[in-house]
Formats: C-alpha cells, sequence, structure tokens
C-alpha cells in the first residue's frame, strides 16, 4: 500500500460560521446552494472530491429550525413536514447537536448553535452546542455561560457594533480571553469598502482566529447565500460526531483557518441595510 502524504491524512473541511435558516428561505434551494459553493471552495484549497461541507446554525430568538430538521431526521414518516426537502433528507448523528443532509451523493452537516443578544448591544455565537442563553445579560456572562455550555464562542462583526465604547470594550476582552476559548467572526454583509476591522488583526496578535460566515438576512432572495463565506480547514472530522470534533479542532491553535469568500457589493449592502430598518419598524409598530 503506498504511504499517504501528509496532505492526504486529514479531511478538507469547508465551513460556514454563520447560518440563519429563515423561514422565507426555501430550504432545499438553500442546501443545494450551499453544498455547492462549499465543495467548491474546498476543492479550491487542494481538497479533491474529499471535501467534508458544514453549515454551523447560529439562530436567533425565536427561530429554532434546528429542532425541526432533528425532528425530521429522527421521523422519517415525514409527520414534521421536514423529512425531505426536495431531494434531500435528513439522518441523525451520533450526537444531538447535528444532524445530516443527504441527496444522492451529495453530503451536508448541519450543526446547532444559537445567537445572543448582549445588554451592551454586541452579540455572541454560541456554536456546536444546543444549549440557550437568554438575551439581554452582560457580554461577560455570556460568554462565561457559553464556556460552560462547552460552545464555540464567536463574537461577530455587525455594522457599527465594534466602534467607541464597544470598540474599546471588545479590545479588553480580547486581551483576556486564552486562545482558543474566543474568535471573533467575520461576516459575508461586510461591504468591501469597509475595510477589515482592526480587531481582526488585534484578535491574532492575542492569538485568537477570526470565523467567517454568511449571516444571511430574512430575505428571500438571501437564502442561497448560505455556504458563500466562511473558511476551509484540514482536520480528522468524525461524521458520528461532527461536532465534537469541530469543538476540539478550533479551541487547538495549531487549527488552520483558511478564508474563502468576498465581502458584500455596497449597492446590495445599502439595499439590505434599508431593508432591515424598515423591517425592524414594522415589526415595532406591530409589537
Amino acid at each position: 500500500m503506498t504511504a499517504k502524504a501528509p496532505s492526504d491524512l486529514h479531511d478538507i473541511v469547508s465551513i460556514d460560521a454563520h447560518v440563519h435558516i429563515h423561514d422565507c428561505h426555501p430550504l432545499a434551494p438553500m442546501l443545494d446552494h450551499a453544498f455547492a459553493a462549499l465543495s467548491a471552495a474546498g476543492r479550491a484549497t487542494g481538497g479533491g472530491e474529499n471535501v467534508r461541507a458544514v453549515l454551523l446554525l447560529s439562530e436567533a430568538e425565536p427561530d429554532d429550525w434546528f429542532t425541526k430538521l432533528a425532528a425530521a431526521a429522527s421521523s422519517p414518516s415525514g409527520q414534521d413536514g421536514l423529512a425531505t426537502a426536495g431531494s434531500w433528507r435528513f439522518a441523525p448523528t451520533g450526537e444531538a447537536v447535528s444532524v445530516t443532509a443527504r441527496a444522492g451523493d451529495r453530503e451536508l452537516l448541519l450543526v446547532a448553535g444559537r445567537q445572543v443578544a448582549c445588554a451592551e448591544d454586541l452579540e455572541v455565537l454560541t456554536l456546536c452546542c444546543a444549549g440557550r442563553i437568554p438575551d439581554g445579560l452582560p457580554i461577560g456572562e455570556t460568554l462565561d455561560r457559553a464556556r460552560a455550555l462547552g460552545a464555540v464562542a464567536v463574537i461577530p462583526w455587525g455594522p457599527g457594533k465594534w466602534l467607541g465604547a464597544r470598540g474599546r470594550l471588545l479590545s479588553r476582552i480580547l486581551r483576556q480571553a486564552r486562545p482558543g476559548a474566543l474568535h471573533l467572526g467575520d461576516e459575508s454583509s461586510r461591504p468591501r469598502f469597509w475595510g477589515e476591522p482592526r480587531h481582526f488583526a488585534e484578535a491574532r496578535r492575542c492569538g485568537l482566529d477570526v470565523l467567517p460566515g454568511t449571516d444571511p438576512l430574512p430575505f428571500a432572495h438571501e437564502a442561497t447565500r448560505a455556504g458563500s463565506f466562511g473558511f476551509t480547514t484540514r482536520m480528522d472530522l468524525d461524521p458520528d460526531r461532527p461536532a465534537a470534533s469541530l469543538v476540539a479542532h478550533l479551541r487547538a491553535q495549531a487549527a488552520e483557518i483558511r478564508p474563502f469568500g468576498r465581502p458584500e457589493r455596497p449597492v446590495r449592502f445599502v439595499r439590505n441595510q434599508i431593508a432591515m430598518q424598515l423591517r425592524k419598524r414594522r415589526r415595532r409598530r406591530t409589537a
């Protein structure tokens, strides 16, 4: 038997680290586009055909699509209305926080996670974890609870959120964090003209990784964004316990993060920001 080269000893895992499934998103086309984009990104980094595609969910209240997907995986009779999505079929893994979606020879792993709104108007993603943390807590307490849950904790970028007093608070958090215990998150919604936030360089100097993800917005045209912005990494991904192996890998300081995808075009960024503000106003009037 021919010995494997070092580059063949691990899977290329292609990951979108910030995924929302909104009710307005048609699920099957979303999975189709996500698989195609993640697979292409993995092959571009030398993965050949051996690419594992992963979507890390980061659901905000009151969304809970992962519970629906997990129920579908356990109920192939379709009683929950989600046993299939187009040609995609859902199946359980050996852990409660991930499910497998398959369509022919295509396979996607979907992993549970939440997005928590903190008192300081910053957010924390608790990835690879089904446990919940209430909104509105100080960010320090939120991060402590995320650590206790065993989650991959990520503070994601947002327009204007890392400026002024919040930016100074984030800098203090980065200086106090242990490598592997905290990550920052980049997003495809960051416009190209914005440039890379200075906190990304601060995080890297502190030995912290930046995990990119798409962060699809709650509009139908955003459904096909998933998988187009993320990162690849080389690792041994346990197909039976993918979330557990991802947590261990991302906490290891030797994890190699290779970003892919391009930030948002300026016109689309402005259009989406206006649409989000109008949506927030409508929801406030309804409330």
